[in-house]
């Protein structure tokens, strides 16, 4: 957990930003400095989630009755961490859209041919004064529907699933 903490000191859109560039920019670049950026969140969750279950009585049953660790992980504390984690997933992938579309926004995601909504906004900002006002509100608001889709998602899923949110 040091490691995740030290990853976790730094912001997640510099650190972001750092391995984008680190990487020479790019999609992949700015999709796998996205990636290191949230792994804490998960790592932080998943040992807090797996912690809270072992002291669950069903667990110590399990031991007691001759389940090894690896069955118990498999059987018992997998599946009632996989809730949590996935309303984490649907959680992060709000935070995800919008860090992919700043970083190509400032020129380190996707390159000017490939579609991204960060790209499309900074293309779009030259014709803004000119009237075209559209090439920048619309993926905007692509953005946004995003955004909010899928925290409303990771907010039914938690509610549904009585995940660690709920």
């Amino acid at each position: 957990m040091r490691v995740m903490d030290s990853i976790a000191a730094f912001p997640p859109i510099l650190l972001a930003m750092a391995v984008a560039i680190g990487l020479g920019g790019g999609l992949w670049a700015a999709v796998l400095g996205v990636v290191i950026s949230t792994i804490p969140f998960f790592a932080r969750l998943m040992r807090s989630e797996v912690l809270r279950i072992r002291s669950f009585p069903f667990i110590e049953a399990s031991e007691a009755m001759g389940g090894t660790p690896w069955f118990t992980l498999r059987w018992h504390i997998a599946p009632h961490a996989a809730t949590t984690m996935l309303v984490q997933c649907a959680s992060v992938f709000g935070y995800a859209i919008i860090t992919l579309a700043g970083l190509g926004f400032v020129g380190l995601g996707a390159e000017v041919p490939t579609p991204e909504w960060g790209v499309m906004i900074t293309e779009g900002m030259q014709y803004a004064l000119t009237g075209q006002w559209w090439l920048t509100i619309f993926p905007g608001l692509g953005i946004l529907v995003a955004v909010v889709g899928t925290n409303l998602l990771a907010d039914r899923l938690s509610k549904v699933l009585g995940g660690a949110n709920s």
